[in-house]
């Protein structure tokens, strides 16, 4: 029998934010400068791209408004195990 483990991966204006609950970036999104964590996160094709080189394939993808912010892009990824 087939074992999977899944991952989700958060984006937003092409950087991936959050992965499983997990904030990506080197500056906390709590932060009074939104645009410096956003900017502090990685690229969003290239984390897309690093996963795929571990073996995690997109299943399915969705993108959705954000309040008055950008779009969110949510992935969800999945591999064996």
């Amino acid at each position: 029998m087939n074992q999977f483990e899944y991952a989700i991966l958060n984006a937003q204006e092409g950087r991936a934010t959050w992965l499983n609950g997990q904030w990506m970036g080197g500056v906390a999104p709590t932060t009074t400068d939104s645009r410096r964590a956003l900017e502090s996160c990685p690229e969003e094709l290239a984390q897309l791209n690093r996963m795929g080189a571990e073996g995690w394939q997109v299943v399915a993808a969705s993108t959705q408004p954000s309040g008055a912010g950008p779009l969110l892009t949510r992935y969800v990824l999945m591999r064996g195990r």
